[in-house]
């Protein structure tokens, strides 16, 4: 939803002093009050939409958390500046940005972001003097992120611009309290319920203070969610009005309110901001400013370009394109759709045969070519393995590049393959609920109707992997290569997976081609320094380590790594500058990851080595906390606790290991279980 604020006494291009833009996670139009379905749920916004007008036809360009707010920041689609997806790219610094853009007439700019999946390395921080995130835990709530911009916002003695992006309507849904029994029934609801009552703290701070009404505030969702409509359960899939359609409420006070039913989007509002504050925006946006609209002009209206490109990245599906153009609709698929949405807003009638579909094609290339930059791949970005796993804890499938052809056939068609889709969507759930054995069977039956799918053989092997089976990941990666023998992607998993059963040679080998290939992977450097480590080789496990921070000195793995190598040559030579080192690496590597469950647990053997017994038990707790079924931290506290006469406290531990995680267990880690638990008991 976008709302504008500019002063009580104002008009039209009259200078507000200060600017506040509000960006909704996964927010439909449908849950904003003043849209009629819902008109208990969001009070606060709903207070300050009645005094404005009420866009009922605004919509995003592409259903994705960082595509979308590159769009609103740039005021360009990603046909220009080229950030298609979560995973893989970047806004390249030559684009020019809103904050940027105030920052150039004296405003200081602030940035409060509630996910990584906005972090500043993405390039969305250009412009601003202050970008908070969450740097050591995936995502703000509502009520930790608001509170941070106000505080910013009060200590302001000059006219400034604070972005505040509020993530918590995404998946999982699951709202505090008392929203959470409030919305039992509805948790997507309770969420946005949630943040409607933390905005409301901050709208009566600014009206207390007085500042409101020297305040333009923009709130705006970067997409809706589907709920299940079109067989889709989230976002980033099809492009349907479930997820593009967006609420737009500008707000001026002293203006009439009314209902504006123009066709608007995301890149109208870098120009309508620059338009209202009286300033003349960057030549060549593609938006338009907004503010004719407002003070009642009618405006011929334009087309507005839509996609979905996910599938196509991640996956190699046939890429979605289309437009909005009046009362019509045209999505261009294999399968081609064409909706009257003004009759059919829900889109459950396909008219595509009414139209001539030379005519609907001519149209969506014209538009592209109005649109469309030269330096698009500028945008793309190596993503470091830990930020792939985290977008893919929230359901993104991330990580894998894919074939693109040419020609897309029926078979590509996102509809043909909804039930694939959803399929993975389950499986990425239960994985990411730790149900690996449900994960394996819907991998696996991915494969057996899909066998050309190369990312579920990287997540079927990831399953594998915790499942204890390194021998049967081994396996489906040298299937997956079968299917696609130059893939760089499954030949680097597979020598992580070399690795763990002991096959080292074969590992160094295949990650020495893997960087033959592309020398500027962090990561792949990092697995080189895990082999020869494992080969007990330190000096060239060093250098491969110095090359990982080299590229990435965030690389918190690396950090870890490092530690078990300082730590395993002070075991060798009881040097004690040498488990200092261990110390000061695992400590980088927690600054830079608390969820680190290598660093607490070389830490916590640091620390025992060192005789600080309890340090080395609240490190080895740590890692339980972070991943239950971590037998080497039940080990570890057992020795440590009987050692210290504390047999009954080590048995504790030791009977919820065999109670929950037995099967886990290898046979030798089952002696060592059975070994402790006698020696817990006295015997």
């Amino acid at each position: 939803m976008l709302l504008l604020l500019v002063p009580a006494s104002g008009q039209a291009g009259e200078t507000a002093g200060n600017v506040l833009l509000i960006t909704l996670d996964t927010t439909r139009a449908d849950h904003i009050g003043v849209y009629g379905v819902r008109p208990q749920l969001t009070p606060h916004i709903d207070r300050l939409a009645g005094r404005g007008s009420v866009f009922t036809r605004a919509f995003s360009h592409t259903p994705m958390t960082l595509p979308a707010h590159a769009n609103i920041l740039t005021g360009y689609t990603p046909l220009y500046h080229g950030v298609a997806d979560n995973n893989g790219y970047c806004l390249d610094k030559r684009f020019f940005t809103l904050a940027e853009q105030l920052r150039g007439q004296s405003y200081v700019t602030a940035a409060f972001v509630s996910s990584f999946v906005l972090s500043r390395t993405l390039g969305l921080d250009q412009g601003f003097d202050l970008y908070r995130e969450p740097l050591n835990q995936d995502t703000f709530l509502a009520a930790e992120i608001v509170p941070l911009a106000q505080e910013w916002i009060a200590g302001q003695k000059s006219a400034w611009f604070c972005w505040l992006h509020l993530w918590d309507p995404h998946f999982p849904y699951a709202p505090p309290a008392p929203f959470d029994k409030l919305y039992s029934a509805d948790p997507y609801a309770g969420e946005i319920a949630y943040v409607d009552a933390e905005l409301g703290k901050l709208f009566s701070f600014l009206e207390k203070s007085g500042r409101l009404a020297s305040t333009l505030i923009i709130i705006t969702a970067d997409h809706g969610e589907a709920l299940g409509e079109h067989g889709e359960f989230e976002h980033g899939f099809f492009a349907y009005n479930s997820t593009v359609h967006i609420p737009l409420i500008i707000c001026r006070p002293g203006a009439r309110p009314g209902t504006v039913k123009t066709l608007v989007s995301h890149v109208d509002i870098f120009p309508t901001v620059c338009d209202i504050l009286g300033s003349a925006p960057p030549p060549g946006l593609t938006g338009r400013s907004l503010l004719p609209l407002l003070n009642g002009r009618q405006e011929t209206e334009r087309p507005v370009y839509i996609e979905s490109k996910g599938p196509f990245l991640s996956k190699g599906w046939a890429p979605l394109e289309g437009f909005i153009d009046g009362k019509v609709k045209y999505i261009d698929l294999p399968i081609k759709e064409l909706y009257d949405i003004k009759r059919d807003f829900e889109e459950t009638k396909n008219i595509i045969s009414s139209r001539k579909l030379s005519d609907l094609n001519r149209q969506l290339t014209q538009l592209k070519n109005k649109m469309s930059g030269k330096e698009t791949a500028a945008a793309r970005l190596t993503l470091p393995a830990e930020t792939l796993r985290r977008l893919r804890s929230f359901g993104y499938l991330a990580g894998i590049k894919v074939e693109k052809k040419a020609v897309f056939t029926r078979d590509d068609d996102l509809k043909t393959l909804l039930p694939i889709q959803n399929k993975l969507r389950s499986a990425n759930q239960m994985f990411n609920q730790k149900k690996y054995r449900e994960a394996r069977e819907l991998y696996e039956q991915v494969l057996t109707s899909k066998p050309d799918d190369i990312g579920s053989y990287a997540h079927l092997a990831d399953t594998l992997h915790y499942l204890r089976q390194p021998q049967a990941a081994v396996d489906i990666l040298r299937q997956g290569l079968q299917r696609k023998p130059d893939s760089m992607e499954l030949k680097s998993k597979l020598g992580v997976f070399l690795t763990e059963i002991n096959r080292y040679d074969e590992a160094v080998v295949l990650l020495k081609e893997v960087l033959a290939a592309d020398a500027a992977d962090s990561d792949n450097w990092n697995y080189l320094g895990v082999a020869f480590f494992r080969m007990k080789n330190f000096g060239k496990a060093y250098e491969a380590y110095e090359k990982a921070l080299a590229l990435d000195p965030q690389n918190a793995m690396v950090y870890a790594n490092l530690g078990a190598l300082y730590l395993a040559r002070f075991v060798a030579a009881k040097d004690e500058p040498l488990r200092a080192q261990a110390v000061s690496a695992f400590n980088k590597a927690i600054e830079l990851d608390v969820k680190s469950v290598a660093a607490y647990n070389g830490r916590g053997a640091a620390c025992k080595f060192a005789g600080q017994v309890e340090p080395a038990l609240a490190d080895w707790r740590k890692v339980l906390e972070l991943q239950p079924d971590f037998s080497d931290a039940y080990f570890n506290i057992a020795v440590t606790l009987i050692a210290a006469g504390r047999k009954a406290e080590a048995n504790d531990y030791l009977q919820r290991l065999q109670a929950q995680y037995l099967k886990l267990l290898s046979a030798a880690d089952r002696a060592v279980l059975r070994r402790l638990l006698a020696a817990a008991a006295g015997q």
